[in-house]
């Protein structure tokens, strides 16, 4: 039902008078279909431009003067009082932009769009116009406890920290072999289900740019799209947590248990051996110091708890894995799909392998196809670390989740090789902690992870924990990203209510550059390419559509609507030196060193953008969509959410971080398993490579933990070459 709120206005009664005028005028009740009026869009339209940016206070207020100014000329009289016949010649006037109507043009356009996208996002709007199915949803719910302002004990066996992909992986091989281990995560506990919203449950209905809403607490995380009303109190507020170099690259990072992995893209690809030997990069890059084969069975065991839904497609750069069946093609990317592969040999269209579930699997309920997933998921349908791991951690004995617990460094004992603990600060009540263990495992994402490892300076490491190879903080990389080509595909029709979007997925082309003895794209390294061909619950032209009134109502509702396409590259990002993290002299809300984080593309990555436009143009084209976007640059480092890099592991102390079981050398009771010891980057998804390296790591870790001391010391030099 439509959400209950004190609404400001920000309308006097006249101009409440003419926006109720308009409303009515562009959408008017009908015998079985209440307009926009009945609804009660002039009172929310009032408190949304109460509280919209002075630029959309402006327009509205001087489009209105002028709107009565022009019904004066007109006929000596306010709009709102005009003579139907008179203010519909009016209305029609102004937004075909003709005779002394031309002045109201962009106003009424405006006008037009924000009531369309209001009156559409209401109950009866979403579900009866558009003919959205609705689903029953449980009622939100409040965590047993917001805030844990003490631990049962000081003392573990394991610290592990962040919650995200990677420590929630490695709690969950810990704490099931038997290990006490304390969870450390600087968010909060989530303050509701993760149930996700309608629009007309939002105040505002998602109608503002991010950045109206959050934009001053939260200037980077709002550069991201998914960082709107339904989901901003996921993302972390940069006024307390600042990083040093946000003008060129984009840290996006999660305030919640779960991290990230709480609004991910849930796109999962295995790396091929390829990716790991490194061959793919300029001389000197470093391979990885394993192979696939190595790499496999943690795949296995990763994928057969997440739950992956793909197809076996037998390409030899991109394995195939455990997985549950496939989703479909939409038949427009059936339509692209025959004809990409006829035109070139080379290139293959998968479905795309998600980590939602489409059939019921260990206890979580199959995908109910309502799209959207980033804004929650109350079935439990695609992996996150809360629902999938943690959760099911919770009732043993041996498993202690501290959350608001944002670590500042390692702790060190009399042994200065060895960490003995950590340090952190409560985010809510300021007081700092101490907390001990015989292994700590850093898994707090790449940046936040470098940055705890470089401020953990001792007498013997003065560069910070890590630091004796001169590397870390070093080779921050990622992915070239969102070079992307966007349109319509206007023969290809469905009615309202017929769409796709419930599909939370798309298809992919895997890299099909680069793959034999010489370079063939004019750079090192690969891109694929990830896409969607699909119809929309909501028509994508609906601010656009011209008339209005009861035609324009029934066009929406009766007029078969066009199918959209987007085709977006994904590459890899050459590891190069001079990106890197290092300690800013800057300090965050506590008072900690922040990361100073200095990352640019590259002439390698640039050329990459110029094959990676080239390309999704040339598909589109040769599918016969009509273009209407295509992007000239990549997006910003960091913005893809997939960096790496810069804590990297190898087999030579001298030119790496961590060994090939992610132990630090400097303190190998320490680990680094998040993407900071990444050594390169493949061109897919990094995500379930970086789940899958966590679970080896701390496989191992446990196997150390649980033999003899004895034991351990004899095969300290075999263990630290990759089994």
């Amino acid at each position: 039902m439509e959400r209950a709120v004190n609404r400001d206005n920000h309308f006097d009664a006249d101009r409440l008078a003419a926006v109720t005028r308009l409303c009515a005028l562009i959408l008017p009740a009908e015998a079985q279909s209440p307009g926009a009026v009945e609804l009660d869009v002039p009172a929310f339209l009032g408190d949304l431009i109460a509280h919209a940016p002075q630029a959309w206070k402006t327009l509205w207020e001087t489009g209105l003067e002028a709107l009565d100014a022009c019904s004066q000329a007109r006929m000596a009289m306010r709009f709102a009082a005009l003579p139907d016949d008179a203010a519909i010649a009016l209305l029609d006037d102004g937004l075909a932009g003709r005779a002394d109507a031309a002045p109201l043009t962009p106003f009424l356009q405006a006008a037009k769009a924000t009531i369309a996208k209001a009156y559409y996002r209401t109950e009866h709007g979403l579900h009866v116009e558009l003919r959205v199915r609705k689903v029953p949803r449980p009622a939100p719910t409040q965590p047993a406890e917001e805030h844990r302002p003490s631990l049962p004990k000081t003392h573990y066996d394991v610290i592990v920290v962040g919650s995200g992909a990677t420590g929630a992986w490695s709690a969950k091989e810990l704490v099931e072999k038997g290990l006490d281990v304390l969870l450390l995560e600087s968010g909060a506990l989530p303050t509701r289900n993760p149930r996700a919203k309608y629009p007309y449950e939002l105040r505002f209905r998602n109608l503002f740019d991010n950045d109206v809403l959050h934009g001053a607490a939260q200037p980077i995380q709002t550069r991201l799209w998914a960082c709107d009303e339904y989901r901003a109190d996921f993302f972390i507020d940069d006024l307390k947590n600042p990083y040093e170099g946000a003008d060129a690259y984009t840290w996006i990072r999660g305030a919640k248990v779960g991290g990230r992995m709480n609004m991910w893209g849930r796109q999962v690809y295995r790396y091929g051996e390829r990716d790991f030997s490194g061959d793919f990069h300029p001389a000197g890059a470093p391979a990885w110091p394993f192979g696939y084969d190595e790499i496999a069975p943690y795949y296995d065991e990763v994928e057969s708890t997440i739950g992956v839904s793909g197809a076996e497609d037998g390409i030899e750069t991109l394995p195939d894995g455990r997985f549950l069946p496939p989703m479909d093609f939409t038949d427009g990317e059936l339509h692209l799909k025959a004809r990409v592969e006829a035109r070139w040999r080379e290139r293959r269209m998968i479905i795309g392998r998600t980590a939602i579930l489409t059939v019921d699997h260990q206890g979580r309920k199959a995908c109910r196809s309502i799209g959207h997933c980033y804004r929650g998921c109350d079935s439990g349908s695609f992996f996150d670390p809360v629902g999938t791991i943690i959760n099911g951690l919770a009732a043993r004995d041996n498993f202690h989740l501290q959350p608001n617990a944002k670590v500042s460094r390692l702790l060190c004992g009399q042994d200065p090789r060895r960490a003995n603990g950590v340090e952190f600060v409560d985010t809510v009540s300021g007081e700092r902690r101490k907390v001990f263990a015989k292994s700590v495992v850093l898994a707090a994402s790449t940046i936040a992870t470098t940055r705890i490892l470089l401020a953990s300076r001792t007498a013997d490491f003065p560069g910070g924990v890590g630091s004796s190879s001169g590397v870390l903080g070093k080779f921050l990389h990622g992915h070239v990203h969102s070079v992307t080509c966007s349109g319509s595909v206007p023969w290809l029709r469905k009615p309202v209510g017929v769409h796709d979007e419930g599909r939370s997925n798309q298809f992919y082309i895997p890299q099909f550059q680069n793959l034999g003895e010489r370079l063939d794209g004019g750079h090192y390294g690969g891109f694929g390419i990830e896409g969607a061909v699909k119809h929309y619950m909501q028509p994508r032209d609906l601010a656009t559509r011209p008339g209005f009134g009861v035609a324009f109502k029934r066009s929406i509702r009766e007029d078969d609507n066009p199918a959209h396409f987007f085709l977006t590259a994904f590459g890899t990002m050459q590891p190069r030196e001079e990106n890197r993290v290092t300690l800013s002299e800057r300090v965050d809300h506590w008072g900690d060193p922040v990361a100073k984080v200095e990352c640019r593309y590259g002439g390698n990555d640039l050329a990459m953008v110029e094959a990676m436009r080239r390309a999704v143009e040339e598909i589109a084209i040769e599918a016969g969509f009509d273009i209407a976007h295509v992007t000239p640059t990549a997006g910003t480092p960091g913005m893809c959410i997939h960096e790496v890099g810069s804590a990297r592991m190898g087999l030579d102390p001298a030119t790496s971080v961590v060994d090939p079981w992610n132990r630090v050398w400097d303190m190998p009771n320490v680990l680094v398993v998040d993407g900071a010891c990444f050594p390169n980057v493949g061109p897919q998804n990094p995500t379930l490579t970086m789940m899958a390296v966590a679970l080896r790591a701390s496989r191992r870790l446990a196997i150390d933990l649980l033999r003899p001391l004895d034991a351990r010391a004899s095969s300290d030099a075999r263990d630290a070459q990759p089994a």
